[in-house]
């Protein structure tokens, strides 16, 4: 009786040692979770990433054309995730890249994966752009959170009510200055 009893324990053991615990309280995102229960994992492979709400960082693009209006004009960020697309909910800003840049932080931005950012046909990852953009980082203030590192997310701006008469305006200083390429 007592060896069986030293059996299960020991079988205890390493069942305790096939479960994973993460470090840290947060967050569990991973990449394909229901392919988990019947693969073997090596130990020390990265399973999935733990992130606390503060840590979360969503990356958007805003083109040279509408810059402006974001610096100065921005109200309210409201965000959607791709998998509740009718549930809205605010973001802050947390940083902007001061400078534009020609490279997108995703292919799932550019024309060809469904964005709305032309890239550079002869690039093959799909990330050079045919005209600089600016990168803008904000992170959701309450509300669901998603549950895949880069699950595509909807980012309205809002910069509140202009007339049209200024719209108009705006919209021929900025095509007089991009014929100048001023």
């Amino acid at each position: 009786m007592q060896q069986e009893q030293e059996t299960v324990s020991q079988l205890q053991q390493r069942l305790a040692k096939l479960t994973a615990y993460a470090q840290s309280d947060g967050i569990l995102l991973a990449a394909n979770p229901q392919d988990y229960p019947s693969r073997f994992i090596k130990q020390g492979t990265v399973v999935a990433y733990v992130l606390e709400a503060s840590q979360l960082r969503i990356r958007t693009v805003i083109s040279q054309d509408n810059i402006d209006l974001a610096r100065q004009r921005l109200q309210a960020i409201d965000l959607r995730l791709s998998e509740t697309v009718m549930r809205s909910q605010n973001a802050k800003t947390l940083s902007m890249i001061p400078s534009a840049v020609e490279e997108l932080p995703s292919p799932a931005l550019g024309l060809s994966s469904g964005g709305t950012i032309a890239t550079r046909p002869d690039d093959q990852q799909g990330l050079k752009t045919l005209e600089r953009v600016f990168l803008w980082d904000i992170q959701p203030q309450t509300g669901q959170l998603p549950t895949a590192i880069g699950e595509r997310v909807y980012v309205r701006f809002n910069h509140g009510y202009e007339p049209l008469a200024w719209q108009l305006g705006r919209r021929l200083r900025q095509l007089f200055l991009s014929h100048f390429h001023v």
